[in-house]
């Protein structure tokens, strides 16, 4: 060449010793080892940057060309292709048409159509190693609200096993808006759905239910009998929930309480405590 500082250089074919029999791997595409021999890859991920011409026995010089694009060559196929197709490494020399999610490193393309075991006409590809994983991109805008979520309770309520309750007229789905009383009988205490069954306790405490999780009723407590003895006397200034309210339009001065509609023991509004009355333990006068 020309210029003196590439002395020792040339283009096109290159003879190096064969690091493994390689005498029947004409058309196989071989790594240079770190002994300056030619061997076959160990992957389908390894660089083999020549093709064997000439075959030899290990110890042996073999015949190569440096693969490049800049000329077409024949490697032997594995499978079959068709011309245009992408062909990547096999691991053992030879090539095979890509597929989908194949790590193998591309060799070339075919410039014709093959069958397993062919010296299949390629255009190798200039590549390079894989390189690392990007940075993580910008986080993006956040995205829209979601939708509100339930009320929840409010706070004080009781949260009470439905299957626990006695004498129940409805099922738990139905059961917002109906009363329920904690009764105590000579020191044994139960909860009971029905007045007629409840009034006779000893000691009487009132709940409405408010609402149900399918398994458990959320009882609001309304007060006690007049003559109980549990801890609560008069209720505190409360918001009773209007889904309670079976009966009638809640009006300031006016009353909450437990009546019988229909045969239905329910919680509804009237306009007087007595008339046409209350039953159960306790009623509420409404003030706003």
């Amino acid at each position: 060449m020309l210029n003196m500082n590439q002395t020792g250089c040339r283009m096109g074919g290159v003879a190096f010793a064969a690091g493994e029999d390689l005498s029947l791997k004409a058309g196989y595409l071989v790594k240079l080892n770190a002994g300056k021999d030619l061997v076959l890859p160990e992957s389908d991920r390894d660089f083999a940057q020549y093709l064997i011409v000439q075959g030899a026995d290990q110890g042996y010089l073999c015949g190569a060309v440096p693969v490049t694009s800049a000329m077409n060559c024949r490697i032997k196929l594995v499978g079959s292709c068709v011309a245009g197709e992408l062909l990547v490494a096999n691991g053992d020399g030879r090539v095979k048409a890509f597929t989908a999610g194949s790590l193998a490193r591309p060799v070339g393309l075919a410039e014709e159509t093959g069958v397993d075991g062919q010296l299949v006409l390629v255009r190798p590809l200039a590549y390079g190693l894989t390189g690392p994983a990007g940075a993580d991109g910008a986080a993006g805008a956040a995205g829209a609200d979601g939708p509100a979520g339930a009320d929840g309770r409010d706070g004080g309520m009781l949260v009470v096993p439905y299957a626990d309750i006695l004498h129940k007229a409805v099922l738990i789905g139905n059961s917002t808006g109906r009363c329920v009383w904690l009764v105590n009988v000579s020191g044994t205490y139960s909860w009971d759905a029905s007045w007629s069954f409840a009034y006779a306790s000893q000691d009487v405490m009132q709940y409405v239910v408010a609402g149900n999780d399918g398994t458990n009723v959320f009882l609001l407590p309304i007060g006690e009998s007049s003559a109980g003895t549990f801890s609560a006397n008069t209720p505190q200034p409360m918001t009773v929930p209007l889904t309670c309210v079976k009966a009638g339009t809640p009006a300031a001065g006016g009353y909450l309480g437990a009546a019988v509609i229909e045969d239905d023991e329910l919680f509804v509004f009237q306009a007087s405590f007595a008339s046409p009355g209350f039953i159960g333990a306790c009623y509420l006068k409404v003030l706003t």
